[in-house]
């Protein structure tokens, strides 16, 4: 169904050892396509233009300030405010978050932690939010204290208007737009990993290997999937989390420290609480553990991977249309 092509090669360190460690972020103006991850004390970044013809590599080093020692990154994360058209980066660190332009090499803002707390969201459960409304201007917005432990995902849906986020206590809180209101809290005691919206379902990964499917309106679980042997780290839909068309179905890419790819068929006629799920491609990357995965577009025809301590991203691309399953 997918087919291994290219892989580009960083020039300056590989993936950290953490969940969701890889972004992609396409620059419509400039048709260049860009890719992120934590490395250590750094942030590395990434461009290509669309035939992958031109790659260059850059890095942001990261110091705690105001003391000049090193900060570890945590999170680096691609988005573009509808105020522009490249992308900012959010770097999550153990000192603070900051907002990074990665074309004018410009710190936009920047927010410091007490020392006895960490960024990702935070590790108290706190939420950091800046204001990007305006072109070439982001500010610090306001701090919001729903979890009472440590963030571990946020993820968005831009088509529903919906935001999530979960902590390590296993309690999921379904956010409105912009965070204005709570539509929904869904507590469940279970270690996650990662998370991600397919429609108006919250798709999420667990320390142990499960897929789990919640629907955001009621709460209800809707699918637990044995996907994996190992930590989830990434399930990733498309470019805007609502839908992957590839051969008239959803897709869903689950990666896993166990070093295997998988990729699902989730057929819901985009009911919100409907899914049932199939696994299409299975692939054992060798002595790979996966941290990153995302589509390259909203089509689902093109995804990267990254791995920990490997100095390459691997690019698949969709080579024919098959209705095989697997049996995991």
């Amino acid at each position: 169904m997918f087919q291994k092509g290219i892989e580009i090669i960083f020039s300056d360190g590989s993936p950290s050892d953490f969940s969701n460690n890889l972004s992609i972020c396409r620059d419509n103006s400039t048709n260049l396509m860009y890719a992120c991850f934590a490395h250590i004390n750094q942030a590395n970044t990434l461009q290509w233009d669309a035939n992958a013809d031109y790659a260059s590599n850059g890095s942001i080093f990261l110091q705690a300030k105001p003391v000049g020692n090193s900060s570890t990154v945590i999170q680096a994360k691609l988005c573009t405010p509808t105020s522009q058209t490249s992308p900012y980066l959010a770097i999550a660190t153990t000192s603070g978050a900051m907002i990074y332009n990665p074309t004018t090499e410009a710190v936009m803002a920047w927010f410091p932690l007490n020392v006895l707390e960490s960024c990702l969201g935070t590790s108290n459960g706190q939420i950091i939010l800046f204001d990007c409304s305006k072109a070439n201007s982001v500010t610090f917005k306001k701090v919001i204290a729903e979890h009472n432990s440590a963030i571990v995902d946020i993820a968005s849906n831009n088509v529903e208007k919906l935001c999530c986020s979960c902590d390590t206590s296993g309690n999921i809180v379904v956010w409105g737009k912009y965070f204005r209101s709570i539509q929904r809290k869904i507590a469940t005691k279970l270690s996650y990993s990662c998370m991600n919206f397919h429609g108006r379902k919250i798709i999420v990964g667990t320390y142990t290997g499960k897929i789990l499917v919640f629907c955001s309106d009621t709460g209800t679980l809707l699918a637990d999937i044995n996907a994996h042997i190992r930590q989830i780290n990434a399930v990733t839909c498309s470019g805007d989390c609502s839908k992957v068309i590839v051969v008239g179905y959803t897709t869903v890419i689950s990666i896993s420290e166990d070093s295997i790819l998988r990729i699902w068929r989730f057929d819901d006629e985009n009911k919100p609480d409907v899914c049932k799920v199939t696994c299409l491609h299975s692939e054992r990357l060798e002595n790979k553990a996966l941290v990153g995965a995302q589509f390259l577009d909203d089509t689902g025809t093109a995804f990267v991977i990254a791995a920990y301590d490997y100095s390459k991203l691997s690019f698949y691309e969709i080579s024919k249309q098959s209705d095989e399953t697997i049996n995991i």
